[in-house]
């Protein structure tokens, strides 16, 4: 269906052609004719559109003028409400916040304090001496702990004394799995750190190592006195044992 009204370019022409009839008719009346006459025209046209440029220009100008007005008249706003609220803080209360210098001059010189800030002070009191009576009953707490755990893992265990210049085997990872054990040696003790720890010489190095990880070696000598190097694997010594175990629990 066909729209109703006028689209906006048909608007300009016929404004153009009604500004060029209302000019034409003017230099007209002014008795002008031909050249004259076209000159007039463009110079009105000129005229015109400087004048309208310059409207455009004052419009703008007035309404970034608007803009910035209440742009400033919001600020304004804001930073009196601010003061407004800033003053009514400070004579809500009628005090000043305490930092802690005035606290620390209040302690030595023992002024008057409210029940407020006293029962503060007491609770911080008695809320460091609960967490140091927490942290002592804790304390020895593990050490109890620790004692049922020493007890019940010693009624198995076995002493291992050694002497210095004794020969042993350690129980170490092997090269190819680190997650399998096997027994390397004879190494050397050369020195006895306490009941239960063992400076050993390895190669030139010198290494401390746990009792529970060390067994006596005896060596087996032969015609021409060498010592064979032992390195037995753990984990297949002990899967023989379990087997054996097994077929005895089988005969039964």
């Amino acid at each position: 269906m066909p729209r109703s009204g006028r689209s906006r370019d048909n608007v300009d022409e016929e404004e153009l052609d009604s500004t060029f009839a209302r000019t034409k008719a003017e230099g007209e009346a002014l008795g002008l004719k031909g050249v004259e006459l076209v000159n007039y025209i463009k110079e009105q046209r000129q005229a015109e559109a400087e004048a309208e440029q310059r409207r455009q220009q004052a419009e703008a100008e007035a309404e970034q003028r608007r803009l910035q007005a209440e742009a400033e008249a919001e600020q304004r706003r804001l930073h009196a409400e601010a003061e407004a609220e800033e003053r009514r803080l400070q004579t809500e209360e009628r005090r000043t916040v305490r930092g802690p210098m005035q606290i620390l001059k209040e302690l030595w010189t023992k002024e008057e304090e409210n029940e407020e800030k006293r029962t503060t002070f007491q609770y911080i009191v008695d809320l460091r001496n609960r967490i140091e009576d927490t942290c002592r009953l804790a304390r020895e707490n593990l050490r109890t702990a620790a004692g049922k755990q020493a007890l019940h893992f010693n009624k198995r265990a076995k002493p291992r004394c050694f002497k210095v210049g004794d020969q042993v085997l350690i129980l170490l990872p092997t090269k190819n799995n680190k997650l399998q054990m096997c027994w390397k040696g004879p190494y050397v003790i050369t020195d006895r750190i306490n009941e239960c720890d063992y400076k050993i010489s390895i190669g030139e190095k010198e290494k401390i190592y746990h009792a529970n990880i060390l067994k006596e070696y005896v060596s087996r000598t032969q015609d021409t006195g060498e010592t064979h190097i032992v390195e037995e694997s753990w984990s297949t010594t002990k899967n023989i044992r379990q087997t054996c175990l097994g077929k005895r629990q089988l005969y039964r």
